[in-house]
Order: structure tokens, then sequence, then C-alpha cells
């Protein structure tokens, strides 16, 4: 019997950011040890050349699988979402889980909602091991539902005294203030321009759905850690001023379509260079290489999404709502 979780059931058992943090940081050193299989993002755009008015590389209908077998949580599954004509652009997305130990089928998951929760929690675990230990300002530019779940994840892991977050959308900004400054108990300012808030930061999360970059790096002071959770949002003089990290190297700069600030530097003939550069941040985690090395080095930490992640949250999840006596057993 499969269980089966939908949207209100996840909801339900509203799943804590630093648990999930946890699962992130163990998927770390997981893929640095070796002990996990995954692959990179399967994109299928229709039509087949990815032409779209409205999502340039996405064609006007998209689906994309994200596989991996995590041993160590029981797992194996991937995550599939589908994106279709509407003007809103949402996604529908599921996890699929398998038991590693025999490749049963456990659970069927409404990914709505817990993606927000895990898509923001690995901006925890950069934080423990790339900023400063000691913050003043969290700088936000984007202020949807992963920007707020980010933001959370860093109040896990760092003591901050304020947020200062920028989105192009006044009503946005205010909401964002109103309800974080809520939940974190924290001073929530917010900001007119993107480069007051570059400029104050001591940690700069990113997550938006420009597709492009949304600030200047020459913005940037010294000692802030940049976290990057949507593709295409940093410069290419980001990645210049210091240090960078992915959390998936390969994804991150050999992403179809093309994102920045590879595509740039792919035109410019520097992509190699930068490829030498940048550095898997899971070789942190596990101490193979030194994270902040000093508290005046920017440092950059791209964050795209990994399939590792998908099996194991859906393990640990399945886990609380067994636990709880929440979802629908279905023989499938």
């Amino acid at each position: 019997m499969a269980l089966i979780l939908n949207d209100a059931d996840v909801k339900a058992l509203n799943p804590p950011m630093d648990g999930a943090i946890k699962v992130i940081e163990r998927c770390f050193q997981l893929q640095a040890s070796g002990e996990v299989t995954n692959h990179p993002r399967v994109h299928l755009p229709y039509p087949p050349s990815g032409h779209s008015e409205r999502r340039a590389g996405f064609g006007e209908r998209t689906l994309r699988v994200l596989p991996a077998i995590v041993p160590a949580f029981d797992a194996a599954g991937f995550r599939t979402y589908a994106i279709g004509p509407r003007k809103s652009g949402e996604a529908s997305a599921l996890l699929v889980l398998f038991s590693f130990e025999d490749m049963t089928l456990k659970a069927i998951i409404n990914d709505t909602w817990l993606h927000y929760i895990r898509t923001g929690a690995p901006a925890g675990v950069a934080a423990k091991y790339l900023s400063r230990s000691s913050i003043d300002t969290l700088g936000v530019i984007g202020t949807g539902r992963i920007a707020r779940r980010a933001a959370e994840a860093v109040a896990c892991v760092r003591k901050f005294r304020r947020i200062k977050v920028y989105s192009p959308s006044p009503e946005h900004r205010l909401s964002y203030a109103r309800d974080i400054g809520e939940l974190l108990r924290v001073e929530v300012e917010s900001e007119e321009s993107p480069r007051t808030v570059v400029e104050s930061a001591d940690i700069l999360i990113t997550a938006t759905n420009a597709h492009r970059p949304v600030y200047d790096g020459d913005w940037l002071e010294p000692g802030v850690l940049v976290i990057s959770l949507a593709p295409g949002e940093v410069d290419v003089k980001t990645l210049e001023r210091g240090r960078f990290f992915s959390t998936w190297k390969e994804q991150a700069l050999h992403d179809r379509p093309s994102r920045e600030p590879f595509k740039t530097l792919e035109a410019q003939g520097r992509l190699v260079e930068f490829e030498e550069k940048c550095q898997e941040f899971h070789d942190v985690v596990s101490g193979t290489l030194p994270g902040r090395t000093n508290d005046e080095e920017i440092i950059t930490c791209l964050v795209p999404a990994s399939s590792v992640w998908d099996p194991a949250m859906a393990s640990w999840v399945y886990g609380l709502a067994r636990a709880k006596g929440i979802g629908t057993e279905m023989s499938i």
C-alpha cells in the first residue's frame, strides 16, 4: 500500500524548517562521500525548439524530472513537474518515493507546499558553513514563498537584527515585511531599491522569478555571503569578486536553457575559467574544502535544484506522516 499525501496533508504536517535543514545537510554529506546516485534535471520542452514568447527556452509546455537514489534515507525516487500554457506559469509537481530496500512504492506526495520548504532550507546550510559567525543584516531580493522560507532557514542558524527586502511590487514588500517580521520577531525594512538591500547585507538571498541578474555585483560589500536560490540571478561581476560554490556544479554550469552568468561567460569564451573556479559546496560540508577563511572575503553560493534532496525529503515527510497518521493509503 502506498501513502498518498495531498497538499492539505503536507500543510497539516507542517514539516519544521530546522528538521528540513538537517535533512539537506545530511544530503550534502552523502554527496561528498559518493553514497548517492543522481542525474541532472531532465528538461523536455514542447515545442522541441523551446520557443515561447512567455518563457524562452521552456516552450509553451514543459515536463521536468529529477531522479535520485539515496540509500541512507531508504529512498529512491524523483520529483516531476509540468508547466502548462497558463498565464500564471505555476507548476504541477509530485514526489514519487520508492523504498531503497526492495524498490516498492512507498508514497506519492504533492510537492507544492513542500517545495518551498525544501528550496528554502539549503540557505540555512549555506549560511551555517559560509557566512560570518556574527551578522547584523539579512538582505533579501524577492518576496515569494521561497524567499520567505529562506529567511526562516537562515534564522535557524544565525541570529540577526534586521532584514532589508526588495521587490518591484510595493504591496509584496509590505506583505513580506509584515509576515516575516511577525514570524521571526525581527525588524523588516521594505526598500525601494535593490542597491540599498545589497549594500547593507551581511548575507544576501536572491529568490526571484526574474531569470536575469537582479543586482550589480559592484554593490557587494566585503564579507558578504550571496545565496542565489533561482537560476540566472547573479552577474559575472559577482563571481569575479570572490570565491564561489555551487550545491551542484554540473547543474549550475550546464543547465538548459543556459542561464546567467554562465551564458555571458560562454559567449566571452571564459566558461572553462569559471568552471575551474567553481567549487562543490558539499566538499565544504564534509570538511574537504575550507568554507569562509576570513571576514572580508565575498562568497557566493549558487543553489540549483538537486535531485538528491527530493527522495530524502520525501522519506522524511513520509516518516512524519506515518507517525501522525496523516494521509491516505491506496493500492496502486
